[in-house]
């Protein structure tokens, strides 16, 4: 008897963070169902047009649903940055278009590591497969984990959305990991914004030759994550 009452707090907890992961799936399917077609709708370039000039002529209301847009994408790591930072570029320009994101990923990371340090690791293999795991375990026992950790987020092409929610199950501390986050993703994030901005004033050439670019960098980055991984993982 004396043992199962000391058993029963962490029973309890159990409990209730199987509560809040379920009701967090039920209003992520409720909300994907109920702007599904909002979503699709998207697809058609007429319609992210009028989208984009109806923030941008909302002043500081579009100003917040813009930073809402950049907090649900990183929250929700299967909705892809690119477009979002594009997008934010186009309305505010690169230098606006940046701050807005940064603010929005260091809002999200935040978001991110209060669930993950309250849910644990099974919320954690709830958004990320078991493969994409086993490839970041290495971390837990890292050598200058911010190094490492601020090498991931920096590279091109490397799973940023993924790393948000598998750093908190390090050592990490929370302010090193919002900081590193936030900050070691400028140089992808500013491309974008870039790309966004060169758009907006027709600038064809200068958004042609950053996108190369980008690409060639993001090739890039996939190759070396890949290497630094394998590295990583080898047995001792």
């Amino acid at each position: 008897m004396k043992s199962d009452n000391k058993n029963l707090p962490y029973a309890k907890a159990d409990l209730v963070k199987f509560i809040i992961l379920l009701a967090l799936i039920v209003v992520s399917i409720i909300v994907t169902v109920y702007y599904f077609p909002f979503f699709m709708s998207l697809r058609e370039a007429a319609v992210r047009a009028q989208w984009i000039v109806k923030i941008k002529d909302s002043g500081v209301k579009g100003l917040a649903i813009a930073l809402g847009i950049q907090i649900t994408q990183v929250v929700l790591a299967a909705i892809p940055g690119e477009p979002v930072e594009i997008a934010a570029g186009f309305l505010y320009g690169a230098w606006g278009g940046l701050t807005l994101c940064l603010l929005g990923i260091f809002i999200g990371s935040l978001i991110i590591f209060m669930l993950v340090k309250f849910l644990g690791a099974s919320f954690v293999r709830s958004i990320i497969k078991d493969k994409n795991i086993d490839k970041l375990k290495f971390l837990h026992n890292a050598e200058s984990l911010d190094i490492v950790v601020f090498i991931l987020f920096f590279i091109p092409g490397t799973p940023k959305d993924l790393l948000t929610y598998f750093v908190p199950l390090t050592p990490m501390k929370p302010v090193r990991f919002l900081l590193i986050a936030t900050f070691a993703r400028i140089p992808s994030v500013i491309t974008s914004t870039i790309i966004g901005a060169s758009l907006k004033n027709k600038d064809w050439v200068l958004s042609i030759i950053i996108f190369v670019l980008t690409a060639i960098m993001g090739l890039a980055g996939i190759q070396i994550n890949n290497w630094y991984m394998k590295k990583h993982q080898k047995p001792e």
